[in-house]
């Protein structure tokens, strides 16, 4: 009888243990996936709007330039000029984008862009599939419309995060449920130890008797 009770109250006390693990594992993993989603997303907030203001202000340069100078060869120069600033922002090598200019019909991609149009050039964020490959996206217009920025991430960058971070909250569930488990194991040992001594008088006096 005494063993029964201890076999039933270590069944117990691991499965609410269990329980109580994945419960706070499982809430901790989709927070921390929320909290990557946001991260990302003002990230391609943040870099359109870097973008945005790198082609801007070399657009207000080169006009101001050809305004000084007549003869200044403006298309060649301004477009020479975008590239190579964007050339030098693309340290990001996950990060892709695609910028276009109407009014010069110019349209520049970073070399990690699809072929396609990541947008139909509304603003604000989207997803998009291009190639079997699915991408968030971040679409941008200068206030004029003249300038479109779209920036883009795979979401397998994202899913690569989250799978490390439920395999960082895993390591310590698998190391630390064996200990916890021995630990129960000698707690309800040493709860029951008054127990096992009663039932141990009592089965030897009925046997004396």
């Amino acid at each position: 009888m005494p063993y029964s009770i201890r076999q039933r109250l270590l069944v117990f006390l691991l499965a609410l243990t269990i329980t109580g693990w994945v419960i706070i594992a499982l809430a901790s993993y989709f927070e921390a996936r929320n909290e990557i989603e946001t991260l990302f997303d003002a990230h391609l907030l943040q870099s359109a709007k870097v973008l945005l203001s790198i082609v801007d202000q070399e657009l207000y340069e080169e006009k101001s330039n050809a305004a000084k100078t007549p003869s200044f060869n403006r298309e060649k120069s301004e477009l020479e000029d975008i590239q190579e600033h964007l050339i030098k922002h693309t340290h990001e090598k996950l990060l892709a984008f695609q910028i276009s200019i109407n009014r010069d019909n110019f349209n520049f991609s970073s070399a990690e862009a699809p072929v396609q149009p990541l947008s139909n050039n509304e603003p604000g964020y989207s997803d998009t599939t291009i190639n079997g490959v699915p991408w968030r996206v971040f679409t941008l217009h200068d206030p004029a419309n003249v300038i479109v920025v779209r920036v883009a991430e795979p979401y397998s960058v994202r899913s690569n995060l989250v799978g490390e971070i439920a395999f960082n909250l895993l390591i310590p569930m698998l190391i630390g449920l064996p200990l916890i488990s021995i630990l129960i194991w000698k707690s309800v040992g040493l709860i029951l130890e008054p127990l096992n001594k009663v039932a141990a008088d009592i089965q030897q006096r009925n046997s004396s008797q």
